[in-house]
């Protein structure tokens, strides 16, 4: 990539400037609407221009929105006249808004629709500095994006926006992007051009989609591997889908016909439940043959004997064929991180067909460490996340940890000298909080650093390999293990309702609404017997000793996940700490009830 030395050089790099092409297309109500690359460089460098105008060189702007093409005319605009884009989730509370907004110093901010502009135009009224917040739909009472544009008198010459853009250097900070913090308040991520770049330069060597082919974006763009690909979708001269949101995946994957995508596991899972759920609706003999084709795929390692080849090859005429199809066709690559992804799915996928690479990445990393490669590569194995990429270095500290170093690295953290210093070894090696294990040149994560407790008998415990065991049981949509200072772990359990509720039809067990099951004796017996036989997996101070199941689901707009999916392990814990403390309570003894005085004279 010689000649892409800033983000914004790839609006000039795509392989076809045909400027009719399509490169962007959203979704509203039935129909897709496409911007082409005409409309996109239009639109940045009229924004920029409009941008210019109002703020000076390193000032912020922010977007919180869905996936849309509208983000990606303001992320290039940022970049193009100098300012620094902070991309923000949509689904945080409102005191995470606040604290962004004016530790970030955001003059502009852009919103998605009217609801996000209703909730966020009184802290624009409140915070001092902020010149104004801009919707990207239309709507004829609110402020429009284009209306920067449209202000004519208040756009600097294409001359002036030339000079700025070329003044524009790789190491200029390009975002910010705000993380979870230790201490509850998010930390800025610095990231240059050079750091994106560097990134997106070494995953190009084996990233397999070319010019004309479509993609899906899923996660959101906030997430900087979403981010990342999205990049490098336009790079390579691909046409990039918006999904409308994790429940239309499989709808907007059928349509779009895509053949990359980027998930988080929980993504993965749920299109397996799906295609398991439809598998329960076939004939007898029809139900068999989807049964066995799982049974052999659960065996699958990526480098198949001649005998296994025949059977899958056979399986797939009758089976995985009609999986892809299900899916808008064959892929040619699919990225997943974020969280642990099951083993047992990651080989089903892969041998019907779907190329999913697992990796292993952060924000201050841009944000990929490792990634497992394509099978016949030889860099990839099963378990783990893969190699790290040729131009970072890993090594792993004596306490486990997982240390950093590369061109990727992050500036450091914004305003925070003091956390950005903490965050680095005395010779320069960025502390990642996770533990892990280097091994034949591959990675594998064992857990956060954080996250270890330690037993009441002096044990440490690492939950995260605890709950990856126990996440593979279609009777667990999702585990928190628990037990700091306590004689044992335990686990609150989020059952999966799906998969419970035809249990219960089948055991003839009575009930009005799935969260009324986690109350049932005959399911909680159900459960006990589940978690012996998984504990057989564990050394026995790593074993469930209790749990409690609870009903209510876990999401991103109730807190209890982040918006990758991943738990959010003191929102969980503040929300269960009641029935946390139940399972270390001592049981009641029981006393002999007393004996009446009618009870005594019988007696004698």
């Amino acid at each position: 990539m010689p000649d892409v030395r800033r983000i914004f050089d790839l609006l000039d790099h795509y392989p076809d400037q045909n400027p009719e092409r399509e490169v962007f297309a959203s979704r509203s109500e039935d129909a897709w609407s496409y911007a082409s690359l005409k409309d996109y460089k239009k639109n940045v460098h009229y924004l920029a221009r409009a941008l210019m105008y109002r703020l000076d060189q390193g000032d912020r702007i922010a977007t919180v929105s869905n996936n849309r093409p509208e983000w990606n005319f303001v992320d290039m605009a940022a970049a193009m006249s100098g300012t620094v884009h902070v991309p923000i989730y949509p689904t945080i509370c409102l005191e995470e808004f606040r604290y962004i907004l004016v530790h970030a110093g955001v003059k502009i901010l852009f919103v998605s629709d009217r609801d996000l502009y209703r909730l966020l135009a009184p802290l624009v009224d409140e915070i001092n500095d902020m010149q104004g917040i801009y919707c990207f739909e239309q709507y004829a009472d609110l402020p429009f994006y284009r209306d920067l544009i449209l202000e004519r008198q208040k756009l600097v010459s294409a001359e002036e926006l030339s000079v700025r853009a070329e003044s524009v250097k790789p190491d200029h900070l390009f975002t910010l992007i705000y993380t979870s913090g230790t201490t509850g308040q998010p930390k800025g991520v610095m990231l240059s051009h050079y750091n994106i770049l560097s990134n997106m330069k070494a995953v190009l060597e084996f990233f397999p989609m070319e010019n004309g082919d479509r993609a899906l974006s899923i996660l959101p763009l906030c997430h900087i591997t979403e981010r990342l690909v999205n990049y490098l979708y336009q790079y390579s001269g691909i046409k990039i889908f918006y999904a409308r949101n994790f429940s239309t995946v499989l709808s907007d994957l059928q349509d779009s016909r895509a053949q990359g995508f980027v998930a988080v596991p929980r993504v993965l899972e749920k299109i397996l439940e799906k295609i398991q759920e439809n598998a329960r609706k076939l004939k007898p003999q029809q139900r068999w043959v989807f049964n066995w084709a799982i049974f052999q795929a659960e065996k699958y390692d990526g480098f198949p004997s001649r005998r296994q080849l025949n059977r899958l090859l056979r399986i797939d005429r009758r089976v995985f064929i009609h999986w892809r199809k299900a899916l808008g066709g064959p892929k040619k690559f699919v990225a997943c991180g974020a969280a642990f992804l099951d083993p047992r799915i990651l080989r089903i996928f892969l041998a019907a067909g779907f190329p999913i690479h697992e990796g292993y990445g952060m924000t201050e990393a841009s944000p990929i460490v490792s990634i497992n490669h394509f099978a016949e590569s030889g860099n990839f194995r099963i378990g783990t996340h893969g190699p790290p990429l040729k131009n970072m270095g890993v090594k792993i500290a004596k306490d486990g940890e997982i240390l950093i170093n590369g061109p990727n690295i992050m500036m450091g953290y914004f305003r925070e000298p003091e956390l950005t210093q903490q965050a680095f070894t005395s010779d320069g090696w960025f502390k990642t909080g996770d533990t892990g294990i280097l091994e034949d040149g591959f990675l594998t994560i064992t857990g956060r650093k954080k996250e270890l407790f330690k037993t009441s008998g002096g044990k440490y415990i690492a939950p995260l390999a605890i709950e990856r065991i126990f996440v593979q049981s279609r009777l667990i949509d999702n585990i928190m293990v628990v037990g700091d200072n306590q004689k044992f772990p335990g686990a609150i359990i989020l059952p999966n309702f799906e998969f419970l509720a035809d249990w219960a039809r089948n055991q003839k067990i009575k009930y009005h609404k799935p969260s009324d099951l986690v109350k049932i004796p005959k399911v909680l017996k159900f459960f006990e017997k589940e978690i012996s036989r998984l504990n057989k997996t564990l050394g026995k101070t790593e074993q469930i000793k209790d749990f409690r199941l609870v009903g209510d689901e876990w999401s991103v707009p109730t807190g209890e996940l982040s918006p990758t999916l991943k738990i959010r392990r003191k929102v969980v814990a503040n929300k269960y700490e009641k029935l946390t403390r139940s399972i270390y309570r001592p049981p009641k003894k029981r006393t002999p009830p007393r004996k009446s005085r009618n009870q005594k004279k019988n007696k004698q």
